[in-house]
């Protein structure tokens, strides 16, 4: 299924943990980054290659997994084992 990664925070975060996303998306490459809608542009231009919705999405699918901006560095240290329980 796919990873969502949901905006939880202020804009200014969203931009700080985007720094994790390429590292998350080595380990995942079905993601859809859901953030605030004045940043989806920036971030399309960003990554290319991710999914980027603004906050109005609210249809998911059964194989779907989720996490929140705030725990993407658990999702990328250098423990595989952390990763593991989010796919």
């Amino acid at each position: 299924g796919i990873l969502f990664v949901h905006s939880e925070q202020g804009t200014g975060e969203q931009i700080l943990y985007s720094s994790l996303i390429a590292d998350l998306y080595k380990k995942h490459n079905n993601l859809s980054i859901i953030i605030d809608y004045r940043l989806v542009s920036l971030f399309q231009r960003s990554f290319k290659k991710i999914n980027i919705q603004g906050t109005h999405i609210k249809h998911f699918n059964v194989n779907d997994k989720h996490v929140l901006f705030g725990s993407l560095g658990k999702c990328t240290s250098n423990h595989q084992s952390s990763i593991l329980k989010f796919l």
